[in-house]
């Protein structure tokens, strides 16, 4: 899926698990920060496993993750996951390497998984979840009109404890509007 500015979208392939492990490893120390899953990523085979769980999850329509590639350079990852066809919602989460940040990249690429979720897939709600010191990560949801909804308490593990969560919430109906205001300016 082609974005704007050189930015596109595609499913992560087992050919991709050398640059993703490489971008985790090289970045190791910022990742885990907000990111509990990195301290579980040792190898290239844990890499290999994810995105072989990835693959079964969008055959069995729970998840779709996808790498976000900029000018054909590695720039992270999105995904809509926790996909609930039973009560039309969802949760969109994203990383992106240090360099690719501050261009506009998460936002346009969860842009194009609101599009997915509420246009393709026929949800009622989609929710990005941030830990409240994550001011950057936070800025996406706020940027692309999700309601702040509240936080939750202790709701993640982090390699210095547990965060506290905010929850940002977009409903179909706040997305098509926002959807008309973002396409005119």
């Amino acid at each position: 899926m082609e974005l704007d500015g050189g930015l596109f979208l595609r499913p992560l392939t087992l050919g991709d698990a050398p640059i993703v492990f490489d971008a985790v490893q090289g970045e190791r120390s910022d990742l885990r920060t907000w990111l509990p899953w990195v301290d579980q990523t040792e190898t290239v085979a844990d890499t290999i496993r994810f995105i072989e769980e990835a693959a079964q999850r969008r055959l069995e329509g729970s998840a779709l993750v996808y790498a976000l590639w900029l000018d054909l350079e590695f720039a992270g990852v999105v995904d809509l996951h926790a996909i609930d066809h039973e009560n039309g919602c969802a949760q969109i989460g994203y990383w992106l390497r240090c360099a690719a940040r501050g261009q506009g990249l998460a936002t346009q690429a969860s842009m194009a998984l609101l599009g997915i979720a509420f246009e393709i897939l026929g949800l009622e709600r989609v929710e990005i979840r941030c830990a409240v010191a994550n001011e950057p990560s936070q800025a996406i949801p706020q940027r692309l009109g999700f309601v702040l909804e509240g936080t939750l308490r202790h709701a993640q593990k982090l390699v210095d404890g547990h965060s506290d969560l905010r929850v940002y919430g977009l409903l179909a109906q706040e997305y098509r509007q926002a959807l008309h205001e973002f396409e005119r300016g």
